[in-house]
C-alpha cells in the first residue's frame, strides 16, 4: 500500500511589504515520501495572492494593495498519493500608497488677457489610502498662479497667447506625486499695439539735426501685425517723417528740451500718446579724467558696482555726464547701467584679468573713453560626482560589479581630482584624474581595485583638495559579500565575532561556510521570540557578512542564531539606545 508524502521540516512564516513578492526557496525539501518516491508540487494556493512554481522555487505575489496575514496551502504528490497542508502564513505589511494625478486639469483653455479659475488644486489628485494631501509646489510658465490656500487661478502674461505649462506636486506626509506637464491653452484675441518699454530721451547738439530711427523697437503687436508711425509732432522746431524715421531740426540757436510725440498703428487699432524728450545742448568744454579709477577686484560668480562715475571727470561748465558706451573685450560681461554707476557681471565660472572700456560724454559731443583694470579672483568650485551605472548591492561578484560600475567626474576649475577607495573605513587605493567640465563622460574605476577587494563596506571619496564628496560614504556605498582574492575556503562552520557589539542601531554579523549549503541566520530576543530573519536559503562556501538594523527594536540582549542541517551556532549581542 502506497503511503502519502509527509511534511518533514515545518515552514517558517514569512513577512513581506505590501505589493512586494517573496520567494520560498526549495519548498519540496520540507517534505519526504516513505517509499522514497520523487515528489512534485501539484497545487499552491492563497486567498490573498498568487503563487508561481518554476520547478524549484515558489514565488508568492500579494494581491494589489492587500495587507494582513494570509495562509498558503500546498499540495504535494508522489504520483499515487498526495498531501495537502496549510504550510505557512505570509504577513503582508501595509505600505502607504502615493497620491496619483487624476487628469482633471488637462487641456484647459482661457482667452488672452483673461483669468482661468483652476479651483482647489488638491482635487486633481487621488489617494488610495484617503490621506489628507498637502500642496508642495505649483508653478506655471509663462504666467502666474494666484493662490488662496490651495485654490488657484491662472493669469497669463499680458497680450500673450499660446500654450503655458503647469506642474503640480502634492504629498500625503510620506510620498509625493507630480502632475507632469499640464497644458493651459491661451486663445488669441485681437490686440492693439503695445509699448513694451519707455522711449529713451535723446540728446542733440545746438544747430544740428537729429535722425530718430528704430522708434518701433519699443513697440510690439500681440498678433504679429506690421506697425507704422502716424500723427508725429514736436513742441518746437521742425519734425519731418520719412517712413518710420523722424528727423528733428530745432530752431537756430535754440537749446533746451523739445517734446516729441506720435501714435503707432497696426492698420486697424491705434496706440496714442507715445512721447519722449530731446535735449538740445550747447557746445561745451572738453571732458577731462580728473581722478583715475582704481582697479576693480572681486570674486568669481559675483557682481560689482562701479559707482560715483561722474566724480572722476571734470567739465568746465559743470555739465551732466552721460555714459554712452561700455564694454569688456576679454569676455561677454553683462553691464547694467545704474544712476551714475555701472554694474558688472562676468560670465559664470569666469575669472582672470581684463579691462573695462567706458565712453562718457557731457552731452555736447565731447566723448572721452577711459580704461579701467579688472581682476576677477578665481574661487574654488566643488567637483562633480555621479554614477552612470551603480549596480545594486549587496555585491556577490566583485569582478562583475567593477565591470558594470561607471563614474561621472567633472570639475569646472579643471582641477586634478583625488579618487580614494575605502573598505570598512580603511584606504584601499588612491588615484588621480585630470578633470574636465564634461559631466556626461562615463569612466570605469581603476582595474587595480579588483585585486584589493574583500568582504566589507566599500565607498569612494572624490576631492579637489578643498572639497571632498561622499566623505565617509554618507551618500553612497556598497556591501561586498565575497572577495575576488583567491583564498582557502573555511574548514568549518563559524559565527564570528559581531562588530560593533554593543551597537546602535546596526551591527555586522560575519560567518563562514565550509561548503555550499542551506542555512538560516535569525535574531531572537531572550524570550525566545524571533525578531529578525536575515537569511533563509542556500549560500556558497566562503566568508559572508550580513547587517542587522535594529532601529525598530528596544535596548537589550539579543541572540544571533546560525542554523543548518547539522549545525546550530549562537552569539550574544547588545543593543544600546
Amino acid at each position: 500500500i502506497n503511503d502519502p508524502p509527509r511534511l518533514l521540516v515545518p515552514f517558517a512564516d514569512l513577512e513581506t511589504p505590501e505589493d512586494t513578492a517573496v520567494t520560498i526557496t526549495a519548498p519540496l525539501t520540507h517534505f519526504s515520501d516513505p517509499e522514497g518516491a520523487l515528489l512534485s508540487l501539484t497545487s499552491a494556493t492563497s486567498n490573498n495572492g498568487t503563487l508561481a512554481w518554476n520547478g524549484s522555487n515558489l514565488l508568492f505575489t500579494p494581491a494589489t494593495d492587500f495587507s494582513g496575514t494570509t495562509m498558503v496551502r500546498l499540495t504535494v504528490s508522489d504520483g499515487d498519493s498526495s498531501l495537502s497542508v496549510d504550510a505557512f502564513s505570509v504577513t503582508v505589511l501595509p505600505l502607504n500608497d502615493a497620491p496619483v494625478y487624476n487628469g482633471s486639469l488637462s487641456q484647459l483653455q482661457v482667452l488672452e488677457d483673461d483669468t482661468l479659475a483652476l479651483g482647489d488644486l488638491l482635487q486633481a489628485f487621488d489617494d488610495a489610502d484617503g490621506d489628507a494631501l498637502l500642496l508642495l509646489d505649483a508653478a506655471v510658465t509663462p504666467g502666474v498662479l494666484l493662490m488662496d490656500g490651495t485654490t488657484a487661478s491662472f493669469v497669463p502674461p499680458a497680450n500673450w497667447f499660446g500654450q503655458a505649462e503647469m506642474q503640480l506636486q502634492v504629498g500625503d506626509g510620506e510620498f509625493s506625486a507630480d502632475s507632469g506637464v499640464l497644458t493651459l491653452v491661451v486663445l488669441s484675441v485681437p490686440d492693439a499695439p503695445l509699448q513694451i518699454a519707455p522711449l529713451p530721451n535723446r540728446v542733440m547738439f545746438e544747430d544740428s539735426s537729429l535722425v530718430l530711427d528704430s522708434l518701433l523697437d519699443w513697440f510690439s503687436d500681440g498678433d504679429g501685425d506690421s506697425l507704422f508711425i502716424m500723427d508725429s509732432a514736436s513742441s518746437s522746431g521742425l519734425l519731418s517723417q520719412a517712413g518710420d524715421t523722424l528727423i528733428l531740426v530745432p530752431e537756430p540757436d535754440f537749446n533746451g528740451p523739445i517734446q516729441v510725440s506720435f501714435s503707432v498703428s497696426d492698420g486697424s487699432l491705434v496706440l496714442e500718446g507715445a512721447n519722449f524728450t530731446v535735449q538740445v545742448v550747447p557746445v561745451d568744454d572738453q571732458l577731462v579724467l580728473l581722478n583715475p579709477f582704481d582697479p576693480l577686484v572681486w570674486n568669481e560668480d559675483e557682481s560689482i558696482v562701479l559707482d560715483q562715475i561722474s566724480s572722476h571727470f571734470y567739465s568746465g561748465d559743470a555739465d551732466t555726464l552721460f555714459i554712452v558706451d561700455s564694454w569688456v573685450e576679454q569676455a561677454e560681461f553683462v553691464i547694467t547701467p545704474l544712476e551714475d554707476a555701472l554694474q558688472l557681471t562676468p560670465p559664470p565660472n569666469w575669472n582672470g584679468t581684463g579691462s573695462l572700456f567706458m565712453t562718457v560724454d557731457d552731452g555736447l559731443d565731447h566723448p572721452l573713453t577711459v580704461e579701467i583694470e579688472l581682476d576677477v579672483v578665481a574661487q574654488n568650485d566643488a567637483p562633480f560626482l555621479d554614477f552612470c551605472n551603480a549596480p545594486i548591492e549587496p555585491v556577490s561578484d566583485p569582478a562583475q560589479f567593477l565591470a558594470e560600475l561607471g563614474l561621472r567626474l567633472a570639475d569646472v576649475d579643471n582641477d586634478v581630482l583625488s579618487l580614494r577607495w575605502f573598505l570598512d573605513g580603511t584606504l584601499l587605493l588612491e588615484d588621480e584624474l585630470q578633470a574636465s567640465m564634461d559631466t556626461t563622460e562615463c569612466i570605469s574605476p581603476s582595474p587595480d581595485l579588483e585585486d584589493l577587494l574583500a568582504p566589507g563596506i566599500l565607498h569612494l571619496e572624490v576631492s579637489d583638495g578643498l572639497v571632498t564628496l561622499n566623505q565617509g560614504g554618507v551618500e553612497s556605498s556598497w556591501q561586498i559579500l565575497s572577495t575576488s582574492v583567491e583564498a582557502a575556503l573555511p574548514l568549518e562552520w563559524a559565527l564570528d565575532a559581531i562588530h560593533p557589539n554593543p551597537f546602535n542601531p546596526a551591527t555586522v554579523l560575519p560567518f563562514s561556510l565550509p561548503r555550499e549549503a542551506w542555512m538560516r541566520l535569525s535574531v531572537y530576543n531572550l524570550q525566545g521570540q524571533r525578531v529578525a530573519l536575515l537569511h533563509d536559503g542556500t549560500l556558497t562556501a566562503g566568508q559572508h557578512r550580513l547587517t542587522w538594523n535594529a532601529s525598530n527594536h528596544a535596548s537589550g540582549v539579543y541572540l544571533a542564531v546560525l542554523e543548518s542541517a547539522d549545525v546550530r551556532l549562537v552569539r550574544k549581542m547588545t543593543l544600546l539606545r
